[in-house]
């Protein structure tokens, strides 16, 4: 029945709903593009610019209206992943239209986890499609095999950044790359974060000029051997089973 049902009327309904979610995308993108600078700015910038924010508003609304109904429909089983997707996808570029009229520059702050939201959203919709489906499955139940490697991971990211933002903030870099100083990638808690995450792919790069202490090294080369060497090998043998 369900089969019929899609090669009857729904699968043409869905299509025709990819391709407003297709429009809404590209007029996200195309406003934020030309309203970031790197284009150079005019009156038909700025009507493109409007136009493309009108569009933005009105499909918003439209998909606003569909997530109510399924808000009413399903109540408190509504709020699993994909809708909470669907929500951020629809909710922060219309604040970022809206941004657009009132002239706030608070609407940049919003752009990057927007068009995230929308790039992810619009690759999950596609998932009632079989070509898609099945890889976005696979993916999925890959991630909740190895939720349990990936939290220990996130959490020595996080207990390093510690250690080594502390570290950092009484140890002097010495070394010089031609006349001028080490970058300290431990400053603040914010670039420790990021440097400690790259560490995970084998970048160390934040590091240099301070491996002559052994403490830096020695933590450098434990996290190095418990990430690289354990869990992402339990990862692998993890994500084997499930592919």
């Amino acid at each position: 029945i369900i089969n019929f049902k899609w090669r009857k009327f729904a699968k043409t309904r869905y299509v025709i709903f990819i391709g407003l979610y297709f429009l809404y995308l590209l007029s996200f993108m195309a406003a934020v593009t030309l309203d970031s600078g790197r284009v150079h700015q005019g009156n038909v910038i700025n009507h493109l610019i409007i136009s493309f924010s009108i569009i933005v508003l009105a499909l918003g609304f439209m998909f606003i209206i569909a997530e109510i109904m399924q808000m009413i429909a399903y109540r408190k089983h509504y709020f699993g992943t994909y809708n909470v997707i669907d929500l951020g996808s629809t909710i922060l570029p219309m604040i970022y239209a809206v941004g657009v009229f009132l002239r706030s520059s608070w609407r940049f702050e919003y752009v990057g986890i927007s068009m995230l939201f929308v790039y992810v959203d619009f690759i999950l919709r596609l998932r009632v499609f079989k070509e898609f489906g099945i890889p976005i499955f696979i993916m999925i139940e890959i991630f909740k095999r190895v939720r349990g490697p990936i939290v220990i991971i996130a959490m020595m990211v996080f207990a390093y950044t510690h250690i080594y933002w502390l570290l950092f903030s009484y140890m002097e870099v010495t070394d010089l790359v031609g006349d001028s100083p080490v970058t300290n990638d431990f400053s603040t808690p914010q670039r420790a974060l990021v440097s400690v995450f790259f560490f995970v792919t084998g970048s160390f790069g934040g590091l240099s000029g301070a491996f002559g202490n052994p403490t830096v090294a020695l933590l450098a080369i434990v996290f190095s051997f418990m990430t690289a060497v354990l869990l992402l090998n339990i990862l692998i043998a993890l994500m084997s089973d499930v592919v």
